[in-house]
């Protein structure tokens, strides 16, 4: 038992050092590289190596209880980035699926009915070359030209667009499909769903899930260095 705890605490650690200690590391030394070298010797490495030796023998002739406190001041401070990005992940998923505040009720609103505008008058071309060309008289020509309207249709949503972003009508129409094709009603089904489901669809899901988190984690830490990049 105290073996099979003992290996359990082992994950968090890890997960714990993967996601906030390594990558928040890496930006405190990049930040400090940026401001050491600046704009003027930024691609200098003769200059970064100057920097870095010069750091070595200052953190040489402190004592060993200051070289202590330095060290957990990096790690304090790599940590401390690291947690800043992981709450930047909920606003950073929030965007791209359209899940926007309140207070972007009006550019959300104008965003989604200028989506919907475009998306309708494909669907109404699209229509029209069907009217036009009935299916029993229909060449192969004129069959791919209602498929290439359909198609630029498609490439805006799969159903009428209800968010302001391509990522979140192709999320939200999932939904729509489901209930308007098959009458499943998948925000109230779900959970239910996904019990009975096979393992390897679950396990698929899963994937997808877990690979959409980790582009999000991805795009979040590009935000404190744009940021430096910005700032230097």
């Amino acid at each position: 038992m105290n073996a099979f705890f003992a290996e359990l605490a082992k994950k968090p650690a890890e997960r714990w050092v993967g996601l906030l200690a390594v990558p928040g590391l890496l930006f405190v030394v990049v930040a400090w590289a940026g401001v050491r070298l600046g704009w003027a010797h930024a691609l200098d490495l003769a200059e970064l190596g100057t920097e870095v030796t010069d750091l070595g023998k200052a953190h040489g002739k402190l004592t060993a209880p200051a070289q202590v406190l330095a060290a957990v001041a990096l790690l304090l401070a790599s940590c401390g980035v690291g947690l800043v990005v992981q709450a930047l992940t909920a606003p950073v998923r929030a965007v791209w699926l359209g899940l926007w505040p309140r207070g972007l009720h009006r550019l959300r609103d104008r965003l989604t009915a200028a989506r919907a505008d475009r998306w309708n008058a494909h669907v109404r071309a699209r229509q029209a070359l069907q009217r036009e060309h009935p299916a029993e008289d229909r060449t192969p020509a004129q069959q791919a030209a209602i498929d290439a309207a359909a198609d630029r249709a498609n490439r805006i949503a799969l159903a009428p667009p209800t968010r302001p972003t391509w990522m979140g009508d192709r999320a939200a129409s999932v939904e729509q499909v489901a209930l308007n094709r098959y009458s499943l009603d998948l925000t109230f089904a779900w959970p239910r769903l996904w019990l009975v489901l096979p393992d390897a669809v679950r396990a698929d899901i899963s994937a997808a899930h877990g690979q959409f988190a980790a582009t999000v984690v991805t795009f979040a830490w590009a935000i404190p260095y744009a940021v430096l990049t910005i700032w230097g």
